[in-house]
């Protein structure tokens, strides 16, 4: 089943001097199995309605259904069973490894598991399964993950995300702080795990990787959703009145054209697929 927000609000600190409104009767609808990336400046509603997904926030007006939970304003219409909405949504936040606790990898990606009620067999079968996942072995199973790299520490935690088995991954800037190699790294892992039937929700400011990963972007901006749709299309369009820039080997690609070169800008995701487009019009 999809995920479908309808008018949703939120507003910090209402009824104060301080009072904002940070979600502006946000309607959406999103199909299973998606990689879906929601963008826009900072303090635009991203973050906050990541925070909805998985009911760590109540909406101030409207609804978001994830399946067959309800998310409401009105609190006799929410769903009860906050547990069951929280192991189905796996929410990866900014700087993820800053939350790892305990004193070896394996205990850290147990806890999950173990807290949404799996015993100690299961919850040790989920948590290998999960470290293969991410590309950690046996090897690092009982080693402190305060003693790893700052890669690796962001891999341990999203093992421990991946080991409550979630349908829906949702990722708040996932590459921030990390290389160029290690954020691609980090997107293809990523990737693969999209292709294993899990649906990807990321927040991030990275156009490249918006174009280069994702099936569906949204666009916000002051706490409304703009636009909604792939991001070849939304690319074509003016978006610096959203802060927002289009990748560079898309705007290098549709200036060829322009000049009549004629490339196919669906397949023009990075600096390689470009090259590769252009090596085809030349061999013409």
């Amino acid at each position: 089943m999809p995920i479908t927000s309808k008018k949703l609000s939120y507003i910090y600190n209402p009824k104060t001097p301080v009072a904002k409104l940070a979600l502006d009767e946000v309607s959406f609808h999103l199909e299973e199995g998606g990689f879906i990336a929601l963008v826009g400046r900072t303090g635009c509603g991203k973050s906050t309605l990541v925070q909805h997904l998985n009911a760590l926030l109540f909406p101030t007006g409207g609804e978001i259904e994830i399946d067959d939970f309800l998310n409401a304003a009105e609190k006799k219409r929410r769903s009860k069973k906050l547990f069951e909405v929280r192991a189905k949504v796996g929410v990866v936040f900014q700087f993820s490894e800053q939350q790892l606790f305990e004193e070896t990898v394996e205990k850290d990606v147990c806890f999950g598991p173990k807290n949404f009620g799996l015993s100690e067999e299961k919850a040790l079968e989920k948590a290998h399964e999960s470290l293969a996942k991410v590309g950690l072995g046996e090897e690092f199973y009982k080693r402190s993950p305060f003693d790893l790299s700052g890669g690796e520490k962001r891999r341990v935690a999203i093992a421990g995300v991946l080991a409550c088995s979630p349908k829906y991954l949702v990722l708040d800037e996932p590459t921030a702080g990390l290389d160029p190699y290690g954020a691609k790294q980090m997107m293809e892992l990523f990737k693969s795990i999209n292709d294993s039937g899990v649906t990807i929700i990321f927040v991030t400011h990275d156009m490249n990787l918006v174009l280069g990963y994702a099936s569906e972007v949204l666009i916000f901006h002051d706490g409304k959703l703009m636009k909604q749709g792939k991001p070849e299309d939304l690319f074509q369009e003016d978006l610096s009145s959203y802060s927002l820039e289009s990748p560079l080997s898309y705007s290098f690609a549709r200036k060829l054209n322009d000049k009549g070169m004629g490339l196919e800008l669906s397949k023009c995701k990075d600096e390689v697929s470009l090259a590769k487009e252009i090596a085809k019009r030349k061999g013409k």
